[in-house]
């Protein structure tokens, strides 16, 4: 549930609220500040809230505020309707309705939370005061954002007019979407809205357009919260970038903004289709968080929500469902109605099974949160835990922060040629062996069903990514072998060909995947069935969950690839994600450079 009820009676706005002064405004009505007043009509001075006032009656004038102008008022009272639609929307990152009513002077009214500022404002005082905001704040926002749009587009909307003057900041710097006056419901529209700087390509051309055009919007919106303004070359960066010259458009982000530079370049892709989701988008702003960000406190407040959000539904749900039996079982013929008795067998065993989800994750706390990254499902014994996601950026930036959760690297001392050439060599036996599924078959730790075929050795080929997917995409199920820079050999199968994404990147569900530690002798399945068990990048070579694996390119010169067990697949005992252990289990170190991969197609005999 994602909605709240608006009664949407006739009040005397006198008796519920004393203006202070306004706030804003604009051609849909103007914004006051105002104490709220209690049964009793004395003032509740502990906080104020935001009041929007639209005089109905102005909806039938013309543009010059005379005369009776049919078809604008039709527009208007539609208008009307949509924004007391879209207030019933109930989401932490979307601003709260706390009332909305209409007054016998013709008003209506909608009375929300005061925010401290809105974006622009927030950025603008930062710039002034020169504490720019960094890469992990800006991420932060950005998430923020994802998340309330991602409820806005679920419940059937278009917002059409994000920008930095409709997301408020408030306490804790926790922002909010706002402002769906223009909103439009259902797939697709064609009316031309919204803030000119902000609007997408296709909205400019009056053509029709969906959701992806607010994607574009907010693509804008990350490059305001960069530079605070709009403006590349010295024109709008908007006119700039509808050109539809090649995939990309050619802006680059100003120092020290890099890590934004690919996803930027695909929200604002002159084709909506090459426009990134919501999820692609949120996973890549995950992972530019740092440990000290207040997004980990959003992270609980979020998690909160939809648990109870979740926690209401059942119980309507259940309600509803009981009183329906009560009535309709009670006939025996029903009752014993052999489907019935079939629907009633499998709905109680799936409750079941949520219930155990469900009260594993909310027990005493509601739900441990760890202080890492992000949230990934671990699923031992019917009990969920809660794990981090750690941040995943190029090895320069990552280097020059903090290690979490205490974890130290190895000391690394530099490898002698003849402890490279002992550390190949044992490459080569454990992969062979493997490969060629000889010896003592119980010695062997993973078994291959079919016949392997090489694809890829990256000191043969290349080690950069368009090395990998030129000789490895679209070959079936693979295996693949990699040796790292600590002379640890490990790997992951998946059923699924590897591809080049069109976008970014593309996670996939394989529930046949698994990962190997061979120079340790171990096997990890997947800790449940989830949807990022592989995931295919275009500029990178290969993943196995969220962190557990994760080869990038130029992997040999670098130590820009992340091994940590526990993300996705089944750690060792004793082992819990996050831990030393966890980040070395796999290649021998958290980061590490890679001296050799190899790829090897498993066809079927």
């Amino acid at each position: 549930m994602d909605r709240r009820i608006l009664g949407l009676k006739i009040k005397d706005s006198d008796q519920m609220f004393q203006i202070q002064g306004p706030i804003g405004g604009g051609g849909f009505g103007e914004i006051y500040e105002a104490y709220e007043r209690d049964e009793e009509q004395k003032l509740i001075k502990s906080y104020k809230v935001a009041v929007k006032q639209q005089v109905i009656s102005n909806f039938k004038k013309d543009d010059k505020g005379n005369g009776i102008d049919l078809e604008n008022f039709s527009n208007e009272i539609l208008r009307l309707i949509r924004e007391i639609t879209s207030l019933q929307l109930c989401h932490p990152s979307i601003l709260d309705a706390k009332d909305a009513f209409l007054t016998e002077k013709n008003q209506f009214i909608i009375v929300s939370e005061l925010a401290d500022k809105n974006l622009g404002k927030f950025v603008q005082d930062r710039n002034a005061s020169k504490q720019y905001l960094s890469v992990s704040e800006i991420s932060s926002i950005m998430l923020q954002i994802l998340e309330g749009l991602e409820c806005i587009h679920e419940n059937g909307f278009i917002h059409r007019d994000i920008s930095h003057d409709n997301v408020l900041v408030f306490k804790n710097d926790f922002v909010k979407i706002c402002d769906l006056g223009i909103a439009s419901y259902g797939k697709q529209t064609q009316i031309n809205a919204g803030k000119e700087t902000y609007k997408a390509p296709e909205v400019k051309l009056s053509q029709l357009y969906g959701k992806n055009a607010d994607i574009w919007s907010l693509g804008i919106l990350l490059y305001y919260l960069i530079t605070g303004n709009e403006d590349y070359q010295k024109k709008p960066l908007n006119n700039f970038l509808a050109v539809a010259e090649g995939q990309w458009q050619k802006v680059t982000l100003k120092d020290g903004y890099y890590e934004f530079q690919e996803i930027f370049n695909s929200m604002t892709a002159f084709k909506p289709e090459q426009r990134p989701n919501i999820q692609q988008m949120k996973d890549y702003f995950i992972r530019l968080i740092d440990e000290q960000s207040n997004y980990h406190e959003y992270q609980k407040l979020i998690m909160k929500h939809y648990f109870y959000q979740t926690k209401e539904a059942i119980k309507i749900q259940k309600s509803y469902l009981q009183k329906q039996s009560n009535f309709h079982l009670k006939n025996l013929k029903i009752r014993s109605y052999d489907a019935i008795q079939a629907d009633i067998k499998e709905f109680l065993k799936e409750l079941n099974q949520y219930k155990d989800i469900l009260m594993s994750s909310y027990e005493k706390d509601l739900v441990k949160f760890c202080k890492l990254q992000s949230i990934s499902i671990q699923q031992q014994k019917n009990e969920l835990k809660f794990q981090p996601k750690v941040a995943q950026n190029h090895i320069p930036y990552e280097e020059k922060k903090s290690n979490f959760n205490g974890y130290q690297p190895p000391n690394i001392i530099p490898k002698t040629t003849d402890e490279i050439v002992e550390y190949k060599k044992n490459f080569r036996r454990l992969v062979d062996k493997h490969v060629n599924q000889t010896g003592n078959v119980n010695e062997l730790v993973i078994k291959l069903k079919g016949k392997c075929n090489l694809l890829y050795r990256a000191s043969t080929h290349g080690f950069k990514a368009e090395n990998f997917h030129q000789k490895c995409d679209n070959q079936g199920p693979t295996v693949s072998f990699v040796l790292s820079e600590f002379g640890q050999v490990f790997g992951g199968y998946t059923s699924l060909p590897w591809k080049t994404p069109e976008g970014l990147f593309q996670e996939y569900q394989d529930g046949e995947a698994y990962i190997f530690q061979l120079s340790k002798g171990t096997i990890h399945r997947q800790s449940q069935i989830f949807g990022y068990a592989v995931s295919h990048y275009k500029n990178q070579l290969f993943s196995f969950g969220m962190l557990d694996i994760q080869i990038k390119d130029e992997c040999n010169l670098k130590r820009i690839c992340q091994a940590q067990i526990g993300s996705g697949y089944q750690p060792p005992k004793n082992v819990v994600f996050g831990d030393k252990t966890s980040c070395e289990y796999l290649a021998g170190g958290k980061f590490f450079s890679v001296l050799e991969i190899e790829v090897y197609s498993v066809k079927a005999d």
